[in-house]
């Protein structure tokens, strides 16, 4: 741990800042403009290209954030309430990323059929409920991860 330790800590707070920035970004920039488009076919179409970046993009991140925590833990014998709860709030993370891609699966099988109105509804939680939850939860557990330094 001595010789990585730094690089593992980077890879680690890198990562948790790709994920939720991603989402972030996603939300607050790229949502909105989304919906200026008029046309619902185009709308729909650029927000299922939307998500699929973005979770191809940060899948890579998600796995080396899992990968680093669990050096972090063994390697510097974390343990107690703050390393449960950031566990805690970091795995529900993942099972609502896992839950939007399934969404965005659907809504695009929708897309593909001619349903798009259809689509737009199946991904509309991913917009509206799922993006806020993880983004809210990541600052959360970012915040946990820095008192957990000892900030």
């Amino acid at each position: 741990m001595r010789d990585f330790g730094g690089m593992i800590v980077f890879l680690h707070i890198f990562s948790a800042v790709v994920w939720v920035g991603g989402m972030i970004a996603v939300k607050m920039a790229v949502h909105p403009a989304l919906q200026n488009i008029t046309d619902l076919d185009v709308q729909v179409a650029r927000g299922l290209e939307v998500m699929d970046n973005l979770f191809r993009i940060v899948l890579p991140f998600v796995v080396t954030l899992l990968i680093t925590a669990i050096m972090l833990q063994i390697g510097l014998g974390l343990t107690g309430d703050l390393v449960s709860i950031k566990q805690g709030i970091w795995t529900l993370m993942f099972f609502n990323f896992v839950w939007m891609i399934l969404k965005r699966n659907s809504g695009q099988k929708k897309f593909i059929m001619g349903q798009t109105a259809l689509a737009k509804e199946a991904i509309k939680p991913i917009s509206r409920v799922m993006l806020p939850i993880n983004i809210l939860l990541g600052i959360v557990a970012i915040y946990l991860g820095v008192s957990l330094r000892g900030f």
